[in-house]
């Protein structure tokens, strides 16, 4: 089984990308929507967090989205698929990268960043207004770590179907 993480800072297009490939019949885990995958925990303590619409700024900075290696594990070992893509945003430790046969970083400016992000309606994190701050705080580094770790980077500005087009050129199958 081939599997692939597509990420990249949020309002990149990850959900709108793993629709696409769904559309087309590929098998999608959406790491913001698979109950139990992803979570925010504390930074301090590790411990899982809940995430109230209410929070500030400071909030955001005390505690970081992460995945459970262990459901994601789970996931990738009981399926049974050719070929499996994942797309979320990525804790930055470099074990999950061994998950991953391929990991593809969707880039896009941070004027389209905050576009996206304030344009939102199905997003609870986007209804914050301190959301965008707090994304825009940390994406150089996430983008700068990502390549590092080898990730391909994709360029999300241009067309949704250029974009799956591209990823799915890259020998994936």
């Amino acid at each position: 089984m081939k599997k692939i993480l597509i990420t990249g800072i949020p309002g990149s297009g990850k959900s709108t990308i793993s629709n696409v490939l769904k559309t087309k019949k590929y098998y999608v885990i959406d790491g913001l929507r698979k109950i139990g995958l992803a979570y925010w925990a504390d930074r301090r303590t590790g411990k899982k967090t809940v995430y109230e619409s209410s929070v500030n700024l400071d909030w955001f900075r005390e505690h970081v989205w992460t995945w459970d290696e262990s459901v994601l594990n789970k996931l990738l070992k009981e399926n049974d698929r050719e070929l499996v893509f994942v797309c979320g945003v990525v804790p930055l430790e470099p074990k999950i990268f061994e998950y991953f046969d391929k990991v593809f970083l969707l880039r896009i400016t941070t004027v389209l960043i905050r576009q996206r992000i304030e344009q939102r309606t199905e997003n609870e994190f986007s209804k914050n207004p301190h959301f965008v701050d707090w994304v825009l705080s940390w994406y150089d580094d996430f983008e700068s770590r990502l390549l590092k770790y080898g990730a391909i980077p994709i360029d999300a500005t241009k067309p949704v179907a250029e974009v799956v087009d591209e990823i799915l050129s890259q020998k994936v199958h």
